[in-house]
């Protein structure tokens, strides 16, 4: 029985390199044969001379082997030219089928790492406004003093400690004061101002109960400069959706916890397939260009290459090889589908130098 091997771009180019061998083997060996046969005709013709008259039919049966040779010859070499173009075409097209196949897989794959950061991170907008009506921030607000301060720091605390995506959960008044935060003894937040940090004000600006706000990747003083993506909403009057805003709570999440991992399992499973050396390298990225998180052997600066910057904007969701940095690569591409209620500017990048 024949063995069936799985059908792949790697394998056609595979046996394509075998047939253009095992034919370039054949018509040596046809050429060597022909040389005997030459050297045979060439025997019989000096032999046939030393036989005088007798020997006449010999050389006529030397000359049209003589022929033959010349014939098979100029036969082989034509079928080397046409399998020799026929071969080229099939490399060509072996290469691109390549291109196509590998192409089409990056992009999945980089679909389904920013995918699974967007669910990830739908939940962490429903967290704060879910949190944002515990009875306790509301009465820390509505009611300040110490001790509903501490009841409402040690609320957040019981909450992280489930959470552990989240490096602290901050609550601040109208004017942006921190009254209390989750991890007190590891971010001393409480007095802090954070009137002029960006998810405090947008949350205040928040219409309702069902809105909220996210300040996107930063290094933040709150949690002793780590880089973070905060989530925050408005704390409302008795926690009603409706209610006038008494203050502000946010949440400081673990980016790189979430976006690094998402990053390198996806480029393991590349190896897994691909060998262990393949030169991938995969980044998360804002459509201008920012990058906000990528894979541990990946070389990105703080912004993509003008050239990636350009391939976002003008196929944002595609693959395709480009020139980048002096070098040729297949490039993937996938932005944000986003999930439910949430929509991002992320973008996810897969590129093999090639």
């Amino acid at each position: 029985m024949a063995h069936h091997s799985e059908v792949s771009a790697d394998r056609l180019a595979e046996l394509a390199r075998q047939v253009e061998e095992n034919l370039a083997e054949s018509t040596d060996t046809i050429r060597d044969i022909n040389e005997d046969i030459h050297v045979l005709s060439i025997n019989a013709k000096i032999e046939a001379a030393r036989a005088g008259s007798h020997g006449k039919g010999f050389t006529v049966v030397a000359d049209r082997i003589q022929k033959l040779v010349s014939r098979t010859n100029t036969v082989i070499q034509n079928m080397e030219t046409q399998v020799s173009s026929l071969m080229q075409e099939l490399s060509v097209m072996s290469d691109q089928l390549t291109f196509e196949v590998r192409g089409q897989r990056y992009q999945q794959i980089a679909y389904n790492a920013v995918d699974i950061i967007d669910r990830n991170l739908y939940e962490r907008s429903c967290d704060v406004r879910w949190w944002a009506t515990d009875d306790s921030v509301v009465r820390a607000l509505t009611e300040p003093d110490t001790e509903t301060a501490e009841t409402a720091s040690g609320r957040l605390g019981v909450i992280l400690d489930s959470y552990t995506v989240y490096f602290d959960l901050v609550l601040a008044d109208r004017d942006g004061r921190v009254i209390a935060n989750g991890r007190p003894s590891r971010y001393a937040s409480t007095g802090r101002n954070v009137s002029d940090l960006p998810w405090f004000r947008s949350a205040l600006a928040t219409a309702n109960g069902d809105d909220f706000a996210e300040q996107t990747v930063h290094a933040s003083e709150l949690v002793h400069g780590e880089e973070i993506l905060a989530y925050s909403t408005a704390v409302r009057e008795s926690g009603h959706a409706n209610g006038s805003v008494i203050g502000a709570l946010g949440i400081l999440f673990r980016w790189h916890d979430l976006a690094d991992t998402a990053l390198n399992r996806a480029i393991d499973s590349i190896r897994l397939t691909e060998g262990g050396d393949a030169d991938v390298q995969m980044c998360i990225a804002r459509g201008n260009g920012t990058v906000l998180a990528q894979s541990t052997e990946s070389r990105f600066d703080d912004e993509l290459p003008a050239a990636l910057t350009s391939v976002l904007r003008d196929n944002p969701n595609g693959h395709g090889l480009h020139d980048i940095a002096g070098r040729r690569y297949l490039v993937a591409c996938a932005q944000s589908p986003g999930y439910e209620t949430y929509t991002s500017d992320r973008h996810c990048i897969c590129m093999q130098g090639f």
